[in-house]
């Protein structure tokens, strides 16, 4: 007799996860033995305990791969599940249950193309003064929350079926890309769909520092994306996005003129996030411009 055919596929990469990992292991143990979805952890380049906790979770699969990149671990699991869809990619520091991975592989068996992601609360224990005022303004300044309503990038959980994953072929693996921003670039606006009953708690970046090298990175990253759309996917290069960034700052300083009684009352979080967005980007420029000077453009782009 033929082993039962897996509901759905779950692909959790991990670098150096021991300390973060841990509330998400009986989760993934519980979709796989009770939903029957064939989870992967892939690990990659971790040199601490991560590998040894994922092998010790009951139901899941785990892959060790000896190169430190997130989307070199997302394609090598994507070629261990195959054909096994729906899918889900899961980051895994977040904290989320079975029922919101469950509805969000419900959301995706239909027929088209589509693109789901969860509704993510931030959870603030142990962040700096900055960080949590960074993130406390993600949804009271409008083209913030416009952007995370609208787009599946930054929720840290997200997932295709077969025809949504249909539209690309693996994930770029070059330089700084971000892997959701990557994905969210490949579907059209109606394809991308939130889905409210699904949950996801984010942790905050430990110190103010780790807040400003995860936003640089990612202006770094989305400018690098605009590079390999240009040669690779220009069907994909106006795909709505790529302006974020510098229009979320725009309008953080718009807000900041207006006053009122909200500006009086969430002044502090509005300049530090103001502040973040621009920090962050002169650092990628001097970034880019770094490496081209070295005579390593290609280290970035």
């Amino acid at each position: 007799m033929s082993e039962t055919r897996p509901a759905a596929s779950v692909i959790v990469p991990a670098f150096n996860e021991q300390d973060r990992i841990g509330p998400l292991l009986p989760i993934l143990s519980q979709v796989a033995t009770e939903l029957g979805y064939l989870v992967v952890i892939a690990c990659n380049g971790c040199v601490d305990g991560t590998v040894a906790m994922a092998r010790a979770t009951p139901g899941v699969e785990v892959l060790d791969l000896e190169r430190a990149s997130k989307p070199h671990a997302l394609n090598e699991a994507e070629r261990f599940v195959g054909d096994v869809f729906p899918r889900l990619y899961v980051d895994a520091d977040v904290r989320t249950d079975a029922a919101s991975i469950e509805q969000l592989v419900d959301a995706l068996r239909v027929d088209t193309p589509r693109a789901v992601r969860p509704m993510e609360r931030y959870l603030n224990d142990g962040a700096p003064w900055f960080v949590r005022a960074y993130y406390s303004m993600r949804y009271v300044v409008p083209a913030s929350r416009e952007w995370l309503e609208h787009h599946i990038e930054g929720h840290h959980i997200y997932g295709t079926n077969a025809a949504g994953r249909a539209k690309f072929d693996v994930f770029p693996e070059e330089g700084q890309i971000m892997e959701d921003a990557f994905f969210d670039r490949m579907f059209d606006p109606d394809e991308k769909v939130p889905v409210y009953d699904s949950h996801v708690e984010v942790p905050l970046p430990s110190s103010s520092r780790a807040l400003l090298r995860g936003m640089t990175r990612i202006y770094q990253g989305n400018w690098e994306l605009t590079e390999w759309l240009s040669a690779n996917r220009r069907d994909r290069l106006s795909a709505p996005g790529s302006s974020r960034d510098r229009r979320s700052v725009l309008e953080t300083a718009r807000y900041l003129a207006s006053g009122g009684s909200t500006f009086d009352s969430w002044r502090p979080g509005i300049v530090v996030k103001t502040l973040a967005h621009e920090s962050a980007r002169h650092l990628a420029i001097w970034n880019a411009r770094r490496l081209v000077r070295a005579g390593r453009q290609a280290d970035w782009r």
